[in-house]
């Protein structure tokens, strides 16, 4: 496990997501590990595709 300086903050994928989002790296595994930790900022209203009542409306 390596655990990192302060990297960049990344936007997260709009295919994944709602609205924006940011992740910041704290911890990335190495080879063969796939371990990866982040802390992961939304903005108001986003939202990741599936989150939302069983009738399909929005959380809020």
């Amino acid at each position: 496990m390596q655990i990192l300086t302060k990297q960049p903050t990344v936007k997260g994928p709009a295919e994944m997501f709602t609205g924006d989002v940011w992740f910041d790296v704290i911890v990335k595994g190495e080879e063969p590990s796939r371990v990866r930790v982040n802390t992961v900022r939304f903005a108001p209203g986003a939202r990741t595709p599936g989150t939302g009542t069983p009738s399909g409306r929005p959380c809020t």
